[in-house]
């Protein structure tokens, strides 16, 4: 007996996003940044870390303090084709790329796409300096402590390295996440 089916398998990957804002309606650019992400059927909302309002760095104009936060996802869109989306993303709600780490309003970043580890001209993954931000690392800490997400072995490292993670450096506050992340997190 042959047991056919319509749907081939499709590999899907655990992947971790680091949004980031400054600009206008902070909160409002990463609400709108989630719709978008989530709006693609190749990629389903798995969990969200908790918001921390940080000081900017590396920039040499007077800036805005980001809110930033994580977000994690399962998708089977590629690096290349996650971060394509991702730039699009970026350029709908208004992101000018005119000075390297001047103020934005939105800044989508793959962290982590589950065990791929690659350098190309327009993406190296795991992010080449996410080990030395606590505005990355903080999320990120919170996403691993959260049983409802990042569920492949992958990321027991990961776990076992930043459980007790925390470095104040750049960190202003810790604020819950909006009550749309949250009332995503609990209908997704």
């Amino acid at each position: 007996m042959t047991i056919s089916t319509s749907e081939p398998f499709i590999k899907t990957h655990e992947v971790v996003l680091a949004l980031g804002s400054n600009l206008g309606d902070r909160i409002g650019y990463l609400e709108r940044a989630l719709k978008l992400i989530t709006k693609n059927p190749k990629v389903r909302f798995l969990g969200v870390a908790s918001f921390y309002e940080t000081l900017p760095q590396g920039s040499t104009q007077e800036q805005g303090n980001y809110i930033n936060t994580a977000i994690a996802l399962k998708t089977e869109l590629t690096p290349e084709a996650l971060l394509k989306m991702l730039l699009e993303i970026e350029i709908v709600l208004g992101r000018k790329r005119e000075e390297l780490n001047g103020p934005r309003t939105i800044d989508l970043d793959i962290i982590l796409y589950e065990d791929t580890s690659t350098t190309t001209q327009d993406l190296t993954l795991p992010h080449p300096r996410f080990r030395d931000r606590a505005f990355v690392l903080l999320p990120l800490r919170d996403l691993l402590k959260q049983s409802s997400c990042l569920k492949s072995d992958y990321w027991k490292p990961y776990r076992k390295e930043y459980e007790t993670y925390h470095d104040p450096n750049g960190i202003v506050q810790e604020l819950e996440p909006s009550s749309l992340f949250r009332k995503f997190r609990n209908f997704s």
